[in-house]
């Protein structure tokens, strides 16, 4: 696990201890190894976050490559796993980047 997932992770949790509550159901479910897609719905900025809480496991993301061009939030999104992907064409680079985490035994999240 990347340290800066462990510390947005416990930022997280902390938060949601405060403020409100989290909730995970059937994390069980979650494999402890190998490679694997979870597929979510994105309704707000958190999901990401809330989405990779859940899975545990230092997840890979795809995310729209607009967000990549502050230099500060690209340094960030790729620390964190997240690779851009042109949403205005079949971005092949992108799937590739995908298809290499689940080899690598990697866990990805995607928001289609």
């Amino acid at each position: 696990m990347s340290k800066l997932f462990k510390i947005c992770d416990s930022g997280l949790k902390f938060t949601f201890s405060l403020f409100g509550s989290l909730e995970i159901e059937g994390k069980e479910n979650v494999p402890k190894k190998g490679s694997f897609i979870t597929v979510a719905n994105h309704l707000s900025i958190i999901d990401p976050a809330l989405c990779a809480s859940a899975v545990g496991r230092d997840p890979k993301f795809l995310a729209k490559k607009e967000l990549f061009s502050n230099t500060f939030l690209n340094i960030f999104l790729r620390s964190y796993g997240a690779y851009p992907v042109d949403r205005s064409r079949a971005d092949i680079s992108a799937l590739k980047w995908g298809e290499n985490k689940l080899k690598l035994g990697e866990a990805l999240i995607l928001f289609p």
